[in-house]
């Protein structure tokens, strides 16, 4: 062997071990930074939420109900990124600066039980920039029409980088 082995993920440049422990490492201590922020709470953003009924109507009469709200706290990120399996509560300085906020699209079954679908980004200009599900997925094709509904109710702008918009 002449040197150190490197490998890499598809689509990345090349790491040796070393620097791959090394980029673990900060990972790790940017999480346990993120952590302490759990006792932050965010002024909103001042832009509109959604709240939209889909589907069938069970034999009461009601429907699913397809929501987008805004994460207010630290804590809200922490348990978002829990269930999500993703680093969302690593935004909570931003959203605390204002840089940001952070939502949750949400869909709310007839029986009570509530489905997390998308975590989403919308920058302080009203720009939404991410929008990923559990363990960062895309959005599916149905996401994008409520996202898109809530774009347009809302009167923000998608970003083209948005997978599946365009």
């Amino acid at each position: 062997m002449s040197g150190p082995r490197s490998w890499r993920f598809p689509g990345e440049r090349r790491r040796t071990p070393e620097s791959l422990l090394r980029q673990v490492a900060q990972w790790h201590g940017t999480l346990s930074t993120a952590r302490l922020a759990t006792n932050l709470y965010f002024r909103a953003s001042g832009f509109s939420g959604l709240a939209l009924e889909a589907g069938q109507a069970d034999s009461l009469g009601r429907k699913a109900q397809w929501r987008i709200r805004e994460l207010l706290s630290g804590a809200e990120l922490l348990e978002e990124g829990r269930r999500m399996q993703h680093c969302v509560v690593t935004y909570a300085q931003n959203c605390a600066a204002g840089y940001c906020s952070i939502w949750a699209l949400e869909r709310r079954h007839t029986d009570g039980k509530i489905e997390k679908h998308l975590t989403l980004e919308l920058d302080q200009n009203g720009v939404l920039v991410e929008a990923r599900g559990q363990q960062n997925r895309r959005p599916t094709y149905r996401e994008m029409q409520v996202l898109d509904a809530w774009v347009r109710s809302a009167r923000l702008k998608m970003s083209r980088y948005i997978d599946g918009w365009g």
